[in-house]
């Protein structure tokens, strides 16, 4: 039943079970993007992608 966004369960296994569903994952799936820079980038555009080139340092590529 869904009540407000909430679901209520009507016994508790399903309410143990829903609850492990919402629980945090310790590993989370790599997600990949593609950043490219343009010629009319601005300093802060840059910035930006060098602060992101430092903290994936495993999984940036540099294209330039």
């Amino acid at each position: 039943m869904l009540l407000n966004g909430v679901i209520k369960t009507k016994t508790k296994t399903a309410k143990i079970r829903f609850l492990e569903k919402r629980e945090l994952n310790l590993s989370e799936n790599i997600k990949n993007a593609t950043v490219l820079k343009g010629r009319n980038a601005n300093e802060t555009v840059e910035s930006v992608l060098k602060k992101f080139k430092k903290v994936e340092k495993t999984r940036y590529i540099n294209t330039t």
